[in-house]
């Protein structure tokens, strides 16, 4: 009688007593053996809720599309377009890779990827290696930058991005634009 006593207390501290259904016709002093499993289903509905809270505060896979400009020192700028993806791994942390196309005086295309960090949800961080190819000659670059995304709907972000290419020849490129995000 004590272990059932016991295991009732456990029940009631824990709130798991008063989120079972229960029903009229059940005794006050259940035998063992239901409380145990009333318990187990208790602690088993509250893990499954807590996965699913933690799915919805984000989604693996993300294809940003991004317009902005790009610009380098001594050199005259560009429009910049580009493609991102990026597989996040849980909820700060993700590994991406990126690819731009900066028109204009630069005529140059980037290649690249990276760590992608969230410390809070609508921020974003991002480092990473990466290739600038102008016409036809290749160097190595390290971008470092991030944003902010605003939701639009369910699965659409929309913000500010802002990225400075530190280039192999110790210049320096510039990249500021929006980006249209889509989570799936």
């Amino acid at each position: 009688m004590r272990m059932v006593l016991v295991f009732a207390g456990i029940l009631v501290l824990t709130g798991c007593a008063t989120r079972l259904p229960t029903t009229e016709a059940t005794p006050v002093a259940a035998p063992t053996k239901d409380l145990a499993s009333r318990f187990v289903r208790c602690e088993a509905e509250g893990m499954t809720r807590e996965h699913e809270v933690e799915e919805e505060r984000f989604r693996h896979h993300k294809i940003n599309l991004f317009m902005g400009y790009t610009g380098e020192r001594g050199n005259a700028g560009g429009q910049t377009v580009g493609v991102d993806y990026l597989y996040r791994f849980d909820e700060h942390w993700g590994v991406g890779v990126f690819l731009d196309f900066a028109a204009g005086g630069l005529e140059t295309g980037v290649l690249g990827a990276g760590l992608d960090y969230h410390p809070i949800e609508p921020v974003f961080l991002f480092v990473g290696p990466g290739v600038e190819s102008v016409e036809g000659e290749h160097q190595g670059l390290l971008r470092v930058g991030g944003g902010y995304e605003f939701e639009v709907g369910e699965r659409m972000a929309l913000g500010p991005a802002a990225y400075i290419d530190f280039l192999e020849n110790g210049e320096f490129a510039w990249v500021v634009g929006l980006i249209l995000g889509y989570s799936f």
